[in-house]
């Protein structure tokens, strides 16, 4: 990775086998800021590699962590040199190709997280789609276009229901 990873870029790069990162990266989420959840599998990802509190310190307080900080919490297995990343990712890529593929794939699946991803996805498709709707959304898209400080208020009477 050479330099922010959010959203669904997080997703993507919490489940690999090795995640470099150039030391000017930073790992981030916002979604608590705009009023939605974390999606794309990260509420299963992220405390699979991560732990449970350092992924409720990025999903809950919006926290933005350099590089340094993410792979002392193992969120990158590596640092590297700013333009060096896909450089140094290309060796343990092709190490991961001398294996036997049906071993490989095997032992993937049995170290899969405890949780299933196919729970957390199913959760996400419940809660996420009524969020949109919401006040906080709108608040937390209006304060982050206007460059401001959202104020949430929570949900309404009616979005409680």
């Amino acid at each position: 990775m050479r330099s922010w990873a959010g959203r669904a870029a997080m997703s993507d790069r919490t489940p690999g086998a090795a995640v470099l990162v150039e030391d000017t990266g930073r790992y981030g989420c916002a979604f608590g800021r705009i009023g939605l959840i974390a999606d794309a599998g990260l509420l299963w990802s992220l405390p699979a590699r991560a732990g449970l509190g350092t992924a409720k310190r990025l999903l809950l307080f919006g926290d933005v962590l350099d590089a340094g900080e993410a792979a002392a919490l193992g969120l990158a297995d590596a640092l590297c040199e700013p333009g060096s990343a896909r450089h140094k990712a290309v060796r343990p890529a092709g190490r991961l190709t001398e294996g036997a593929p049906s071993s490989s794939a095997e032992t993937k699946r049995i170290l899969s997280w405890p949780a299933e991803l196919d729970a957390v996805l199913a959760e996400e498709v419940r809660a996420q789609p009524h969020l949109p709707a919401g006040a906080d959304f709108a608040e937390g898209s209006s304060a982050f276009l206007a460059g401001r400080a959202p104020r949430f208020t929570g949900p309404t009477t009616t979005e409680r229901a």
